[in-house]
């Protein structure tokens, strides 16, 4: 269905209109890269290692009720602060 409404729609469209899309796009597109490039390199740069990335087993991989963290407990309690709202 979006095929068919996207190929109405550039039906529709001139040359130059479609040239302009495409110069937007290749921009677009490099921007993302750009965007995806300096993420990769921030966490890098950061040297926070994550526990998957430690053990190549994955043995571990799963954590118990007693090895939570704060983050998931955090998330845990608000959504049981929010059930009880409903």
């Amino acid at each position: 269905m979006v095929t068919l409404l996207l190929q109405y729609w550039l039906y529709h469209k001139t040359a130059q209109q479609i040239k302009q899309l495409l110069i937007v796009s290749v921009f677009a597109s490099l921007t993302v890269l750009l965007a995806y490039e300096a993420n990769i390199a921030l966490k890098q740069a950061w040297g926070r290692v994550r526990p998957y990335e430690l053990n190549t087993t994955q043995s571990d991989l799963l954590r118990g009720i007693k090895s939570m963290d704060r983050m998931g407990i955090y998330h845990f309690l608000r959504v049981t602060q929010w059930q009880r709202h409903l």
